[in-house]
């Protein structure tokens, strides 16, 4: 059953991708021609987000490979959940600072 909540939370989850995508082309764009103003602010979190999203797929894929076949020693697997949860608050601290930066 669709409730008021669910659309609610889906025009948000849409005005977040459309904001993100804006600031992506921005990004890109600047980046593809050297005569647009530089943007060191914005084009430096594109690169945290980057950077971070590439950890947390990397440490997701070695936890969850490794651990569940050959069996990681549990200081190993805890070590690695702790850079997994430092990454995954690096790239929503991006993505927010990057959601500001397009609503101003």
């Amino acid at each position: 059953m669709i409730t008021a909540a669910f659309i609610l939370k889906l025009a948000l989850i849409t005005i977040g991708a459309s904001g993100a995508l804006a600031s992506y082309r921005g990004y890109r764009r600047r980046h593809a021609d050297p005569a647009l103003p530089r943007d060191p602010g914005t084009d430096r979190l594109w690169r945290v987000a980057a950077a971070s999203g590439t950890v947390v797929v990397l440490d997701l894929a070695i936890v969850l490979g490794f651990h569940n076949t050959v069996g990681l020693p549990r200081w190993l697997a805890a070590g690695l959940f702790g850079i997994l949860a430092a990454a995954v608050l690096v790239l929503f601290t991006a993505a927010i600072l990057l959601g500001w930066r397009v609503v101003r």
